[in-house]
């Protein structure tokens, strides 16, 4: 291993017994053990901080000697490796700055105020997000998660910036309104649930279509819809057929609900109007043949 301190020094070799009125030998004697007192610091790797660059870093050999490269990363020797310690470098503020990736491994907890840049790019696939709000200008960001690990977050910005937004739900609970005028509600979701029973609820909270397949006679109820959402539901009969129908939540064009097709395996289709107060109903079609 190099040197590393700068008091190399050679040992004494005058003055001479017998040239001089002290005693030489003894004057010698003591000298060259204060030299090699010093030569033993300077050679103690485990004491001193080596420093050079990374290319020059000696091969590992001494447990616990310190390396210390060209980028100001400090390194340990295990006695087969240099190992990088970690450190958080402080700038002339006082404030941590890394100048690249940080990873934490566990949990990363803040008592303060955490400052981000005015815009973050790249992708979030943490597992779980729960912050109180994101309040940076925009967010950036792709999404490629499903979502259900995204809970608790607030974005307070302006507005967000252009993104993708992976598979999977997201639940938004206002209107989305584009910048060039159109508001999208969740009146324009499709989905489609199904359920077999005598009767039995349509919740539009659920789903804008229900297809209900009567087993026998009942009443649908319609709820959860919002304001200015039009909405379907098929009334399906069972193989046996003849099940009868009453509504709950639905005013009918003409003042009487329609009567359903009694065929067995046919099916009735009915569009609704929801004006805050009531679903405003209409039959689309009857006697359909019942195909899923």
């Amino acid at each position: 291993m190099a040197l590393i301190g700068q008091h190399q020094q050679t040992s004494f070799a005058n003055p001479q017994n017998g040239q001089s009125p002290m005693d030489a030998d003894t004057v010698r004697t003591n000298d060259n053990a204060t030299v090699a007192k010093h030569n033993a610091h300077d050679n103690d790797a485990t004491i001193h901080v080596q420093t050079g660059t990374l290319a020059g870093r000696p091969a590992a050999s001494t447990v616990g000697a310190l390396y210390s490269d060209e980028n100001g990363r400090l390194y340990r020797d295990s006695g087969s490796a240099w190992v990088e310690l970690p450190y958080a470098r402080l700038d002339a503020a006082g404030t941590n700055a890394f100048t690249a990736n940080v990873t934490v491994g566990g949990t990363l907890g803040v008592t303060g105020t955490s400052t981000l840049g005015t815009t973050q790019t790249g992708a979030l696939t943490t597992t779980t997000i729960n912050a109180t709000a994101i309040t940076a200008t925009s967010v950036n960001a792709t999404l490629t998660g499903n979502g259900a690990g995204i809970t608790g977050v607030t974005v307070a910005a302006s507005g967000v910036s252009a993104g993708t937004f992976g598979a999977g739900n997201y639940t938004f609970p206002g209107n989305i309104t584009s910048t060039s005028g159109e508001v999208l509600t969740r009146t324009l979701r499709v989905t489609r649930t199904t359920q077999s029973a005598a009767g039995g609820t349509a919740n539009f909270a659920n789903g804008n279509h229900h297809r209900i397949t009567m087993t026998g006679n009942g009443t649908i109820t319609l709820s959860g819809g919002a304001v200015g959402g039009i909405y379907t539901v098929e009334v399906v009969q069972d193989a046996v057929g003849g099940r009868t129908v009453a509504w709950s939540g639905a005013t009918w064009a003409g003042g009487a609900a329609p009567t359903v097709t009694a065929t067995a395996n046919r099916k009735d289709v009915f569009t609704f109007f929801f004006d805050g107060t009531t679903y405003l109903g209409v039959p689309f079609g009857f006697n359909f043949a019942s195909t899923a």
